[in-house]
């Protein structure tokens, strides 16, 4: 917690009055009194879920970055169960766009938002396969595939167009408290 007093002085025609005011700042990580939309508070993040219109990795990128956050990295198992049964609880089979590629080099599939190998086993069975070599950007969803589920990580053509997932960071709220 940051504190810090200052005290007001105001121009009134050329002449500083001090109204023997001060102000007090407190600046808190996180908070769950404050409106967060369009991003939900799942687990201990925030989240957008587009499911209005699809996009490709790319598009889903920059529409992330234009909401100054980033698509979804999952670097815990918790993250990843947080946010698997928030989808599950709603029955969404859709998939969603993760900031995962192996676009910088091959097979290597790293968080684009952090540059991180993907360091948890969170693949679909037999993912990644990188079918026809045009499969570059990872992918997740929760599909029922011949009464079968089918949940996890799935390598994709970029270029595909699905729904995407941003994330940004705890947010910071501030208060004031004013003496007179």
């Amino acid at each position: 917690m940051l504190k810090n007093t200052t005290s007001l002085l105001f121009l009134f025609g050329g002449v500083a009055l001090s109204l023997g005011i001060s102000i007090t700042p407190i600046i808190r990580e996180g908070s769950t009194d404050i409106l967060t939309l369009p991003f939900v508070r799942i687990g201990n993040g925030y989240y957008y879920f587009e499911t209005r219109k699809t996009a490709n990795w790319f598009q889903a990128f920059e529409s992330c970055r234009r909401m100054n956050s980033t698509l979804i990295s999952f670097d815990t198992m918790q993250k990843w169960n947080d946010i698997t049964n928030y989808l599950e609880l709603f029955n969404d089979e859709f998939t969603y766009w993760t900031s995962g590629t192996d676009l910088g080099e091959q097979s290597r599939h790293v968080w684009c938002g952090s540059g991180n190998p993907i360091g948890i086993n969170i693949w679909a069975p037999g993912q990644p396969d990188n079918e026809l070599n045009i499969q570059h950007c990872d992918q997740m969803g929760f599909r029922k595939r011949n009464t079968q589920d089918k949940k996890g990580l799935d390598d994709a053509p970029c270029l595909n167009k699905m729904r995407f997932i941003c994330e940004v960071p705890q947010p910071y709220t501030a208060s004031f408290v004013i003496w007179k």
